[in-house]
């Protein structure tokens, strides 16, 4: 691992709205004091939400929604995750910068996300330009698979949605037909955001790195956000 890499690993694990967990066996979250800690069920708290939402944004890179929504809804709170230590780095370094209090990030695999929160207590999930899992053997891996809903129901409340904004016709496809399947019920679907003016802030407002580079490249962006329970 270069050296640049672990000055942003342990610049990330120094800030105390960031924490980790890389353990299956134990997973818990070590904050920036290298303590375990349990905050499922005070999230809220934590991030000074007292009447808002708490959303997640999952394989969320270098957090560019968790830190514009934390902004522009100061009301909210918001928790990007992502296994990537050094890109979600560049999120960190935002939050402190601008002050935000309702923002933060966990360093762990999604897999685990279950064991973070209590039953009930998301809101609401972004998924922004995911792997796509082209090759079918790994259609279980993409975060809008049927095994992936399931550990979300388990920390959402019943009025969750799940938000997802792609690039890849495939994965959207694929995330339409979980929809049909399961007889979810879509709120807004988008199969060109960029096509015209849009209602939804954040869409067109806020751009991910890898975003800027579908545009240029001229790939069509896509959205859907639908109800994570029957």
């Amino acid at each position: 691992m270069g050296k640049d890499k672990l000055k942003k690993f342990a610049k990330y694990k120094s800030f105390p709205f960031c924490y980790e967990n890389l353990s299956f066996d134990q997973p818990q979250l070590i904050d920036s004091q290298n303590q375990a800690v349990s905050i499922a069920g005070q999230w809220k708290p934590t991030l000074g939400v007292a009447l808002g939402d708490l959303i997640l944004e999952l394989a969320c890179g270098k957090g560019e929604y968790t830190v514009g929504m934390a902004e522009h809804y100061p009301e909210n709170g918001y928790i990007g995750v992502d296994i990537k230590g050094a890109r979600m780095h560049q999120g960190a370094c935002f939050v402190n910068d601008k002050k935000l209090s309702n923002a933060a990030f966990i360093r762990s695999r999604i897999e685990l996300i279950e064991h973070f929160f209590s039953p009930g207590e998301v809101d609401g999930i972004f998924i922004i330009f995911p792997d796509p899992f082209l090759r079918n053997r790994s259609a279980s891996r993409r975060l809008t698979s049927p095994p992936f809903l399931d550990r979300y129901r388990k920390i959402c409340d019943p009025k969750a949605t799940i938000r997802l904004k792609t690039d890849s016709p495939e994965l959207y496809k694929y995330t339409l037909g979980v929809i049909q399947k399961q007889k979810l019920q879509i709120k807004y679907q988008i199969d060109d955001v960029y096509a015209g003016q849009c209602s939804l802030w954040g869409l067109q407002e806020i751009q991910t790195f890898y975003e800027t580079m579908h545009l240029e490249a001229k790939r069509t962006i896509m959205y859907v956000e639908f109800n994570l329970f029957t």
